[in-house]
Formats: C-alpha cells, structure tokens, sequence
C-alpha cells in the first residue's frame, strides 16, 4: 500500500490504525520521504534499534500505525499543494510562521501534525503568515 496515496476519509485511517501498518509500507513511504530512521523513530516514539528490529512482512501496532498514517496524510497533502521537492524543503527548514521551529521537529504530536496541516492550509489558500 503506498501511504501517500492512501484514502483520507477518517473512517477507513481509523479502520487501517486498528489493523496495522506493514513495515514495508513504512520504508517506502521513508524512501519516498528521504525520513532518516532516526526522525522516523522519532516521530514514531520508538527507539532506532526497535525500529530496525521489525522484519518488513511485521505489522506495526494499531498506536504506531496511527502515527505514521497521520504523518502520511500530512506528507500526501504537502506534497499535493506545494510539490514533493519544495514540500520536503519547507518540512526541512526554519519557518518564521511556526515560531521559527523546523517543521519536520513537529511530527512528533498530534498537536505539531495538526498545527502543520493547518499551515498548509493556509498556503493552499493563499494566506501567508
């Protein structure tokens, strides 16, 4: 399943949490994405090495899967409006309208997920802040 362009309607990413993520899901959504398993644990709240220890056929407990669906959706979207490159530039650098804090530090919340797409909502709409 590729996760960027998994459905976004709420019931079906409630419905996949439960069931689980497929770890080879979740490295190629990483490949995609240039994630450095580091901020990819990170944002998972899982150590490196247990990250590194599942096989590619496991499946990812339903908390995890929710996390790396959430960041998908957030990836998918970004990607939609502004373009994969410029996209994975904006989550890398500084921005002035988050404090200055670098968008990719975010992840690792539910708030930070939600205060991104927020963002990218704003600059879909032309709004900058």
């Amino acid at each position: 399943m590729n996760l960027l362009e998994f459905p976004a309607d709420i019931v079906t990413l409630i419905e996949q949490s439960k069931v689980g993520v497929i770890k080879a899901d979740v490295l190629a959504f990483q490949k995609q994405t240039r994630l450095t398993n580091e901020q990819l644990a990170r944002f998972l709240h899982i150590n490196v090495r247990i990250w590194q220890g599942y096989a590619p056929e496991d499946i990812l407990k339903p908390a995890v899967s929710e996390r790396v669906l959430a960041v998908a959706q957030l990836f998918a979207k970004g990607i939609e409006f502004i373009g994969a490159e410029k996209f994975l530039r904006w989550m890398r650098r500084p921005n002035r309208a988050l404090g200055d804090k670098v968008p990719m530090e975010l992840l690792d919340t539910q708030f930070g997920i939600q205060l991104l797409a927020d963002e990218l909502g704003r600059i879909e709409h032309g709004v900058l802040a």
